[in-house]
């Protein structure tokens, strides 16, 4: 008998107010947990576009003591490890709501 009242119980309709209350609490949970990291990714990629042009900077002022193949090969280097590095930061930022 327990379970057909309890069966009953949970059929009735719930308080509108409290559902709205639900519902938008429940909105504000998930806005939190996917604007979170968008701060984070502009900073990220931020960073990663300053080094990556000032690295850039540097190599080609060094133009004149160093010949052209080490220029690019060097700046070549410099910006996949930067273009990683963000990639490997973006990552880390996206998946970590994820674990949570």
């Amino acid at each position: 008998m327990t379970e057909a009242t309890n069966r009953l119980a949970d059929d009735a309709p719930a308080d509108p107010a409290a559902m709205l209350g639900l519902l938008t609490e429940q909105q504000r949970s998930v806005d939190r947990a996917l604007l979170a990291p968008v701060p984070w990714l502009y900073f990220i990629w931020g960073v990663s576009w300053l080094v990556g042009y000032f690295l850039l900077l540097v190599v080609s002022s060094l133009a004149p003591f160093a010949g052209q193949p080490t220029n690019i090969l060097v700046m070549s280097l410099v910006g996949g490890t930067v273009l990683v590095a963000g990639a490997a930061s973006s990552a880390i930022e996206l998946a970590r709501p994820a674990r949570d």
